[in-house]
């Protein structure tokens, strides 16, 4: 049992990091200038103003700031996303209810984060805090005075914690350079020796997926699963759509995830940009034992993956023509940026000519639409259509993941179907590092989802033994093959 392999006592899991040297202007830009790279939290705290937890939440944030959450607390913060959850007025706007829902989950979200950080020791390894915390929040109140908002004391301390905390965080864990890189001449991905480092904060999400009590499992579980089950597919499709806008929903304003951590994100995830590579080489070393294909990708995104089937079909010595891929996505902004994409990773290689050739194409189009166009879609013989799904099952709506996959004629025109995704430690994740992208429609539901197909474990990233618990691994996503 996990329960008898606990240690009794286990170290902070931040005393294993050394002191952080950090100012104010890591938080806030000094004179009201603006947000810098060094200070990425400073628009948004600029743009503060009371929400939809403030009142409720004021108890569980002095809590938090003191490390002492108990059971109970996880209990009533979960009572009370339920209750919100299920106060939906049927007759009344239900995106603007969903947009709400989803901004108190990213502000119960930063209640755990700051609650397991004070845990955790990482305000002793910031030489200061307690100033620095004390400047921040002078700061706050000095901004949203000046625009006429009012917050309470507690709630300006509050979030100058988060901030410092999440900077803090971010310096020990986002490395300065990228992580992985191309060699375009030869197709090979190379991962610096900081690799490593850089996924480390999964071995905190691991351990407290092990430690947590139940009601802070189904807290986790709240924030991150289900948002399907109650919301029809034009709400869902209109809170994506202004998530790949880079949108708050509840706002309208820039969202902080999109806004500071896209520009960073193959540095702060490094494990997503280099599973897609894993991924590329598993379909190409399929290819070599079978018939040419045609490659559906789900969920295309800006067409990222046909970058690394490119530059796996180039490692392996396989001529471009082994494949087509086309990649369906329901973005148009998403889409707009597949050419330029293109043109900055493969430069002018010789792989130029073949990303610009109508074997590797970008069109928009929805999961939904797919399943109806099915076979327009799919190869003629003798090739063969294989689908993928590239970190996009847990933004698709849950039925509509669902009816695809039990589909009969789905399964009469796709051979196999390769399904890369979060395992659910992402969605842990969200509590212990990315609360700024609760905001995102997801459902972690459909990270296990298969319909009616034979699924096989291909592999997981990373996979290491957690220190404190040397049976559990740290891995963030897996890649299954549906047959």
């Amino acid at each position: 049992m996990i329960e008898e392999s606990r240690p009794k006592r286990r170290e902070p899991f931040f005393s294993r990091y050394p002191e952080l040297e950090l100012s104010l202007a890591d938080v806030v830009t000094p004179g009201n200038k603006g947000a810098s790279e060094r200070a990425p939290y400073a628009g948004y705290l600029k743009d503060l103003r009371p929400m939809l937890f403030d009142q409720a939440g004021a108890d569980f944030r002095a809590a938090a700031l003191r490390g002492e959450l108990r059971e109970s607390d996880f209990f009533d913060l979960n009572r009370l996303l339920v209750r919100a959850k299920s106060e939906r007025d049927d007759a009344g706007d239900l995106f603007r209810h969903y947009a709400a829902l989803k901004m108190l989950a990213m502000q119960i979200a930063q209640v755990v984060f700051v609650h397991r950080c004070l845990i955790e020791g990482l305000p002793a390894k910031i030489r200061g805090y307690r100033g620095l915390s004390e400047d921040l929040a002078g700061e706050i109140l000095q901004f949203n005075l000046a625009a006429g908002r009012g917050f309470t004391r507690e709630a300006v301390e509050f979030y100058a914690s988060l901030f410092l905390l999440q900077t803090a965080f971010d310096r020990i864990f986002v490395p300065p350079e990228p992580i992985g890189r191309y060699c375009f001449e030869t197709g090979e991905y190379f991962l610096s020796s900081g690799y490593r480092e850089a996924t480390r904060y999964l071995d905190l999400c691991a351990i407290y997926e092990v430690e947590a009590k139940p009601a802070e499992r189904v807290l986790c579980e709240n924030i991150t699963t289900g948002w399907g089950d109650g919301i029809e597919r034009p709400e869902w499709d209109r809170l994506n759509a202004l998530y790949y806008q880079g949108r708050s929903p509840h706002s309208g304003r820039p969202n902080l995830f999109a806004a500071h951590y896209n520009d960073l994100l193959e540095r702060m995830l490094p494990q997503f940009a280099y599973s897609k590579v894993r991924l590329a080489e598993t379909v190409v070393s399929d290819l070599k034992a079978g018939p040419r294909v045609r490659l559906l990708e789900f969920g295309a995104g800006s067409g990222a993956f046909a970058i690394d089937l490119m530059m796996a079909l180039k490692r392996a010595g396989l001529p471009q023509d082994e494949v087509e891929y086309l990649g369906l996505e329901p973005s148009k902004s998403m889409i707009a940026g597949f050419s330029d994409n293109l043109r900055a990773k493969l430069g002018k290689s010789d792989l130029g000519d073949a990303a610009e050739s109508d074997r590797f194409k970008l069109q928009q189009g929805s999961l939904e639409e797919a399943q109806e166009r099915i076979s327009e879609l799919s190869a003629q013989p003798p090739r063969k259509t294989v689908g993928v799904f590239s970190y996009a099952p847990h933004h698709i709506h849950h039925r509509s993941l669902r009816a695809f996959l039990v589909s009969p004629e789905v399964r009469k025109h796709l051979s196999r179907i390769y399904f890369l995704e979060g395992t659910e430690r992402h969605g842990w994740t969200k509590m212990l590092y990315m609360w700024t992208d609760c905001e995102s429609p997801e459902n972690f539901r459909n990270v296990a989802e298969s319909g009616d197909w034979h699924s096989r474990l291909l592999w997981e990233e990373p996979s290491e033994p957690v220190s404190e618990y040397p049976h559990v691994t740290n891995a963030w996503c897996r890649a299954r093959v549906l047959t």
